[in-house]
């Protein structure tokens, strides 16, 4: 079944659940390193492999649960009636959720090639409460998310905390691409200091003077700039203002001896055109 089908069903599904008082669960599932497959080995490849990937899942679970593919290498695992309660549900889906990462165990054999993939699993469930199928979605594929920061090959259960945590994410990103833009960040320096106590260097530290929240550190924002792409503009946004700011500093309270430190993100690294700008910026 493809998305539209398994929209119909999920939406079937939780209607059935209200009228039975049930509990039902979805597995929103996606193929860790597939994409590393897909690129090296080639597209035709890439879809027999997600093809037996498929039959697999399908042999695994029950005549009444529906497996189906969302897109790409996304697959979506609807179980209906689970059980009477949550308690039940829970164990019943952990039993599912462990019998699908057997399943992967062995080599799928694509073209006389050995091929490994294993799945990251977002769970959610769904009984008598007003949750719609979209919303049922959103939470699975956050819990997946959360299997992938895991580090992959595990499932996780959705809970509220992740929603809230990507809410947050969601509210960082947007206003750190306005403090780019108004120019809200700031930077703090931090001496480095020889045996004897004098100056020999100066690290820059990044700093977002926020115009409501105030001085915010970087632990609550680098993760945001480095998962959305906007290290690399704030890089660069760094280190033209510290060697700005180095210059000042140098003709008035820094000795002829000192060197200016920066942090730099593995993003930026592979950044083809990051050396030369580098460059242009310090000359």
């Amino acid at each position: 079944p493809n998305r539209l089908l398994l929209m119909d069903r999920l939406e079937q599904g939780i209607k059935r659940a209200r009228r039975n008082q049930s509990v039902g669960a979805i597995f929103f599932m996606d193929l860790d390193n597939f994409k590393n497959i897909n690129d090296s080995l080639g597209h035709p490849v890439g879809d027999r492999l997600i093809h037996q990937v498929g039959n697999r899942l399908v042999a695994e679970f029950r005549e009444e649960d529906t497996v189906g593919r969302l897109g790409g290498d996304e697959f979506l695992v609807l179980l209906p009636d689970l059980g009477e309660n949550l308690q039940q549900a829970n164990i019943k889906t952990q039993e599912l959720a462990r019998k699908i990462r057997g399943c992967f165990t062995s080599p799928f054999i694509v073209e006389g090639q050995e091929l490994f993939v294993k799945p990251s699993i977002g769970i959610s469930f769904f009984s008598d409460n007003h949750t719609s199928a979209d919303d049922l979605m959103k939470q699975a594929d956050t819990a997946m998310y959360q299997a992938k920061a895991a580090g992959g090959d595990t499932f996780c259960f959705y809970h509220q905390d992740m929603l809230d945590q990507v809410n947050k994410r969601v509210t960082i990103e947007k206003e750190l691409r306005e403090a780019l833009m108004h120019d809200h960040l700031i930077l703090h320096y931090q001496p480095q200091l020889n045996v004897d106590g004098v100056i020999i260097g100066i690290e820059a530290l990044v700093r977002w003077n926020h115009p409501v929240k105030g001085l915010i550190p970087p632990d609550e924002f680098i993760y945001v700039a480095e998962a959305s792409g906007l290290i690399a503009p704030m890089g660069i946004w760094v280190l033209r203002k510290a060697c700005e700011d180095f210059i000042e500093l140098s003709d008035k309270v820094l000795p002829e001896v000192c060197r200016l430190s920066l942090n730099v993100s593995v993003r930026q690294f592979k950044d083809d055109n990051f050396v030369q700008e580098f460059k242009n910026i310090i000359k």
